[in-house]
């Protein structure tokens, strides 16, 4: 199975399985894998897909590469169904890119945070997903990774020498109102991990 999909040195693919006996890989396309007999795992489903980025949660997968984001609705695996795209970043210019991203629930509201090299920490609100709607976010950040814990927000950022931007460190934000992101702890840097 692992032959049927492209993949190159420089772009990997998208990999999530569920609890519900499928796996979801993307390159130029998503897949959807019945994995319940490992020894004879087959594609079941398929429609267009974006690597390398790919979240899914209660059936809808998020799928994007650098500047892009599909929404895919996988409640039935041989019928993915393409909900919506958008647009994350206008251009492909240096900087411009997805880096990391997860996904919050917040409210029962769907929240995608994420990390933008030079653009900041994007969040979207996707509960709609034919109304996608921009949150603020956190624009001020050379951001390497982003992980969503509940209502926190941990954000990896790495200090650019080219623009006043914070300095390297992992900052933690309250984003329990996703409207108004609440920094809880400054840059902790020099964290001595043993």
């Amino acid at each position: 199975i692992a032959t049927m999909f492209e993949h190159y040195y420089f772009a990997d693919l998208g990999l999530v399985a569920t609890n519900d006996g499928y796996a979801y890989v993307t390159d130029d396309q998503l897949y959807a894998v019945d994995i319940h007999d490992p020894a004879n795992m087959r594609i079941v489903g398929t429609t267009s897909g974006l690597r390398p980025h790919l979240l899914i949660s209660d059936n809808i997968a998020y799928t994007g590469n650098y500047l892009d984001l599909q929404i895919v609705d996988v409640a039935n695996p041989s019928q993915p169904q393409l909900l919506a795209e958008y647009t994350v970043f206008e251009t492909g210019d240096f900087g411009s890119y997805l880096v990391d991203d997860d996904l919050a629930t917040i409210d029962g509201r769907h929240i995608l945070v994420y990390a933008g090299q030079s653009r900041g920490v994007v969040m979207l609100d996707v509960t709609d997903p034919t109304n996608i709607v921009s949150l603020p976010g956190l624009p001020d950040y050379w951001a390497a990774e982003v992980t969503v814990n509940g209502n926190l927000l941990y954000v990896q950022a790495a200090g650019d020498q080219m623009h006043t931007l914070p300095a390297d460190g992992l900052f933690l934000y309250d984003i329990s109102q996703p409207e108004r992101p609440l920094l809880i702890s400054d840059a902790l840097q020099n964290i001595d991990i043993k």
